[in-house]
């Protein structure tokens, strides 16, 4: 059996090939995550343990909330570092400042990285974070060194004059050096500036404060000893040993590569799951048409259990030849990733890919258990044949639907579809979730009874092409099981795609409309790209101008009752003209919060309420609430006097509403916005055609690695359209001996995988569409607007259809128009 098995690959080679791809790909995108994710933890691993080499203890600030490494820590008194450095067994100690601060190249703009921040200068070799690689260290007012990196982008060099942004505005220094990351590592796409302390001190830290104090002992007490001592001292700070600090950093990274892993192993896992479709139907079609192969097995003595072996010794061969490729190509799709993070800016230090046994073992035992659970069902249908039935039948599948198929396919659709309805009326998720589900499954189940009417909808247009286009009908109703499990994985894609269209649509709308009903300002100045705000004195200067009146915003990150937020710094009491906001109850005032009507509920807030804030500097502040607002996505759910965020936050604007009385007045705020290189004049449509493009991007991408299983779908539909067309060889050598031509023939092939490729998109778009629908009712509440209805994805995903349909017949297509006629005809 063993050796039946292989001579029946063999003899198939295109079809173990295109199967075998489906596998690949899944594979490949599964593993390639798995080492890109490993590759990722090494290399900030790497850096990580590099700078923090030679440090023995770590005095800081607490986090704003413990559990995020994402929220900020407070910075601490400048005199922390005497503290340290008095303590027994300190050989040395220095503060380490780090802010904000943009670098202004020689054509005037921002050098072009993810985040570029100012650092102070370390002298002490041991503890230096920093190496310089040509000239010197900064040592005097006005002097600043720049990483390598930076100054290439800047294009200046060692004696020339740099324009920084920090909080303080837009300055001038003097380059007197170049640097790197101790130990030679490189953080990519990250622009560093170090500044001297007294230059650090107001511009990238708060007057007298800095981020952390290092220190490294002398030997005579161990690191753990030092903290300990530097704990009984300094006991509202957070102290830590250099491992420590490096093991916490560590944790840190690996918590977001694991957000990263999971992120991108969905969408191998949908590749996979679409995968195991292709296989199942694969696999069923060759069982079908093997039956009488099957039957003289079974007739010279192998039982059922033998032949089952056999078909599932093929699908073990092939997953493990499919899954070795992929751990080969996942290596590609690894690389590819680094590649793509790049050009959104996600750089990470340089490192080999680290391609762990666990990855292989993994991706490994994965594929062949898919393949091998994607054959079993089929496996099992053509072992339970009997021999004399199986001698008399041809080698095609049983015609008609199963009427248990049937009912629970209705069954299912009928729930599927009242728990929607149920759900997205009363606002229910989670019932949602179970409508879709089962959705999904009477819509497979029912597939080959949807084929019919489906074809019959799009037997006009196929009328237009003749024969072949009747032909092309008939071949897809008359085995409407195959044609409904042949368009089942494009079916899922689709459902995916049109689902993740019409929810980042309605996202887009929503942000869009609650803009621009809630902005009513003359301009809007905002930041650009990833910079984080602009420096207060451009509202300063904008202020200044004769006619403009200016409203600046900024936001902070604050705890409140123990969870993390957003809140916004706005003086609403000033708004009118820039701002139209709803007030639901209360009155707005200077030194009051306004909150939103949906966080107010969900809290339990009333007017009148205390609310305590704890802001990232450890501040804390106890405001009323004065007013209840209409929530929406314009504002956070928290708007707190300016001032009051301003003094705590990280001292940038992150938008100015203008007031200008007309268009010469528009003219020169333009012009003192020009100045700022970070900042740029909208209206109120613009800025909210910016924020909604940010959906469109995330959209983009989601559409990109969906596509993975929209690849895998139509290499599904190539090749059940091969093995209809070679199982009907003889039947299209009948056609061309009556008149058919090579291109009616080659029409007519291409047809039919056209309807079931725009059968699967049908069914694919219906349940994508009607499940986000029902899910983006329930969140109507929560600020959504009505759904809306992507109306380009969908045309292009139809038109996406009829093209996957005709590439994958293209080859089938080919092949049986140029079998010649008697050799057709004389087919077994």
């Amino acid at each position: 059996m063993l050796r039946l098995s292989i001579r029946s690959l063999l003899a198939k080679k295109l079809r173990f090939i295109t199967t075998a791809v489906a596998i690949v790909l899944g594979v490949a995108f599964t593993a390639g995550t798995m080492i890109l994710a490993d590759t990722m933890s090494a290399s900030f691993g790497t850096a990580i343990e590099g700078v923090a080499d030679g440090v023995d203890v770590v005095a800081r600030g607490h986090r704003l909330d413990p559990d995020d490494p994402l929220t900020a820590r407070a910075e601490i008194p400048f005199d922390t570092l005497d503290t340290i450095a008095d303590l027994p067994g300190v050989a040395a100690a220095a503060p380490y400042s780090e802010g904000y601060t943009e670098v202004i190249g020689a054509d005037g703009s921002t050098i072009d990285v993810m985040q570029s921040v100012g650092l102070n200068w370390i002298d002490d070799d041991v503890l230096a974070l920093y190496e310089i690689v040509d000239g010197r260290a900064p040592s005097a007012s006005g002097e600043v060194a720049l990483g390598d990196n930076t100054a290439e982008l800047a294009d200046v060099a060692i004696g020339d004059p740099v324009d920084l942004l920090t909080v303080r505005g837009r300055e001038t220094f003097t380059v007197v050096g170049f640097t790197q990351l101790s130990g030679g590592s490189a953080f990519g796409n990250t622009g560093f500036v170090h500044f001297t302390d007294a230059d650090a001190d107001g511009r990238i830290t708060e007057p007298g404060q800095t981020d952390w104090v290092i220190a490294r002992g002398d030997g005579s007490v161990t690191p753990d000893a030092l903290a300990a001592s530097a704990s009984l001292v300094l006991p509202d700070q957070s102290i830590v040993t250099g491992q420590g600090m490096i093991d916490e950093q560590q944790d840190d990274v690996d918590r977001a590569v694991d957000l990263i892993r999971t992120i991108l192993l969905v969408f191998g896992f949908i590749a996979l799951f679409v995968g195991a479709f292709t296989i199942a139907n694969t696999f069923t079609v060759t069982i079908a048409q093997r039956t009488k192969e099957f039957a003289l097995v079974r007739a010279i003595g192998a039982g059922r259990r033998q032949v089952l072996g056999s078909v599932v010794i093929e699908a073990a061969v092939l997953g493990v030849v499919a899954a070795a490729a992929g751990v080969v190509a996942g290596i590609g799709v690894a690389a590819g990733l680094i590649e793509l993070f790049a050009t959104f800016g996600l750089e990470f230090p340089d490192s080999d890919l680290v391609i762990a046994t666990r990855t292989i073992v993994w991706s490994m035992v994965t594929g062949v258990g898919v393949t091998i659970g994607s054959a079993l069902l089929p496996a099992r249908r053509g072992a339970s044949v009997a021999p004399v039935e199986a001698m008399r039948e041809a080698s095609t599948e049983a015609p008609g639907v199963p009427v248990r198929r049937t009912v629970v396919g209705l069954v299912a659709a009928v729930a599927g579809v009242a728990l929607l309805i149920v759900g997205g009326s009363d606002g229910n998720a989670k019932t949602v979730g179970y409508g879709i589900a089962l959705a999904f499954v009477g819509a497979l189940a029912l597939g080959p009874v949807l084929v019919r009417p489906v074809v019959a909808a799009l037997a006009v247009p196929l009328g237009w092409f003749g024969a072949s286009g009747r032909l092309a009908a008939a071949n897809a109703r008359r085995n409407s099981k195959r044609s409904a499990a042949t368009a089942s994985a494009l079916t899922i894609g689709v459902m995916l795609v049109a689902g993740a269209a019409m929810f980042a649509s309605t996202a887009s709308e929503t942000v869009r409309g609650d803009v621009e009903e809630v902005f009513v300002a003359d301009r809007i100045v905002r930041s650009l790209g990833m910079s984080p705000g602009m420096p207060t004195e451009l509202a300063v200067a904008l202020a200044d101008i004769d006619g403009v009146d200016v409203l600046p915003m900024q936001t902070a990150d604050v705890s409140i009752d123990g969870d993390t937020t957003t809140v916004t710094g706005l003086d609403l009491a000033a708004a009118d003209g820039f701002l139209d906001v709803e007030v639901l109850d209360g009155a707005i005032d200077t030194t009051s919060l306004a909150v939103g009507d949906q966080l107010a509920a969900d809290q339990g807030w009333a007017v009148g309420d205390a609310i305590d804030i704890i802001f990232a500097d450890g501040t804390s502040e106890q405001l009323p609430i004065g007013a209840i607002l209409d929530e929406g996505a314009a504002l956070e759910p928290i708007v707190a006097p300016y001032d009051l965020v301003a003094a705590h936050g990280i001292g940038l604007d992150r938008l100015l509403f203008i007031d200008a009385g007309d268009d010469a007045s528009i003219a020169a705020v333009e012009a003192v916005t020009d100045q700022m290189p970070t900042a740029t004049v909208e209206t109120v449509s613009e800025l909210s055609a910016a924020i909604a493009g940010t959906f469109d991007t995330l959209l983009t991408i989601v559409l990109g690695f969906l596509g993975l299983a929209i690849v895998i779908a139509v290499l599904g539909i190539a090749t059940t359209i091969g093995l209809s067309v070679h199982e009907r060889t003889r039947e299209l050598g009948v056609l061309r001996a009556v008149g058919m031509s090579r291109s009616q023939l080659r029409r007519s092939i291409r047809l039919e995988a056209i309807v079931i490729a725009l059968f699967g998109t049908a069914v694919g778009a219906a349940l994508g569409i009607g499940g986000t629908w029902a899910l983006l009712t329930t969140l109507g509440d929560d600020g959504f607007a009505s759904p809306v209805l992507p109306i380009g994805p969908l045309v292009g995903t139809a038109i996406g259809a009829i093209l996957a349909g005709t590439a994958a017949a293209a080859l089938p297509a080919h092949r049986a128009a140029r079998r010649p006629v008697l050799d057709a005809i004389r087919a077994d």
